[in-house]
């Protein structure tokens, strides 16, 4: 059974990537047990932080303790606003993806989540994309990255990313088709 890891950056989160991962992955599961396979995914929400409140503490998210997490085959980035801060905010969390890759992990990083990807130095001489809005502050922050802003999905030696806002959505269901049978 594959560990599938989605991480919760500190900062502003795009909760909907987070839940929308989640449910989608799940219940893809769990239409794949009821065809009469044996269960292929556990999802995970894990981080560095015990609680994380959003939208004005409405919601909040209580991932498990990302230490408990040796190793994962896929890891999911969720869309967060950039800031000046978010990279030193979540200095161990772009550490603990990219020791999670160079173990043999897959990520997918959705959205504005390219930039933590990006401070791995994993994406070094590859492509990407982001939302275009972001693309002048990315180009800056990570000049050895080909950033293609008019791509909804590039997917390049087991990582992935996809363009602006609600098209994580397309990358999860591309993610959906290539871990379970695609019909």
């Amino acid at each position: 059974m594959k560990l599938v890891t989605i991480v919760v950056p500190e900062g502003d989160v795009n909760l909907s990537s987070i839940t929308g991962s989640f449910e989608i992955l799940t219940r893809a599961n769990d239409i794949w047990q009821k065809l009469g396979n044996k269960p292929l995914m556990d999802v995970r929400i894990a981080g560095f932080v015990p609680e994380l409140k959003l939208d004005a503490g409405f919601f909040s998210i209580n991932p498990v303790n990302i230490d408990d997490i040796e190793k994962t085959d896929l890891l999911i980035i969720p869309s967060v606003s950039y800031d000046a801060d978010l990279l030193q905010k979540n200095d161990q969390l772009i550490r603990w993806i990219k020791e999670q890759y160079l173990g043999g992990t897959e990520v997918a990083s959705m959205c504005s989540g390219a930039f933590l990807l990006a401070a791995t130095g994993l994406l070094d001489g590859k492509s990407c994309c982001t939302h275009w809005n972001l693309a002048p502050d990315f180009k800056r922050l990570f000049p050895n990255i080909t950033l293609q802003i008019d791509k909804l999905i590039t997917a390049e030696r087991g990582i992935y990313t996809n363009g602006g806002g609600y098209s994580f959505l397309n990358l999860i269901l591309f993610l959906v088709g290539e871990y379970f049978n695609r019909r």
